[in-house]
């Protein structure tokens, strides 16, 4: 039973966190579709090196592909946000 009422108090503060940056930031966490992610993905080459950045890197759909694309370079995604940050 205890279980289940913290289970949602984390549930709902990650939805007031989300809500209260939302507001301080102006931006809402709206992911980028599968047609640009893959779009982006095809635009940098297999042999990129260096480091890639991404802001607003969110839960990673993107972070996550241009690093598989590129193994050589390092993908640094940067977020504000702090839930997506901290799962």
């Amino acid at each position: 039973m205890y279980f289940e009422y913290a289970a949602l108090a984390v549930v709902l503060s990650g939805i007031v966190i989300s809500l209260l940056y939302n507001v301080l930031t102006g931006i809402s966490p709206v992911s980028s579709t599968f047609k640009s992610r893959k779009k982006n993905v095809k635009t940098i080459s297999l042999d990129q090196e260096g480091i890639i950045c991404e802001l607003g890197g969110g839960w990673g759909a993107l972070a996550f592909p241009l690093a598989r694309q590129c193994p050589k370079a390092t993908v640094v995604a940067y977020e504000i946000s702090p839930v997506p940050w901290f799962l």
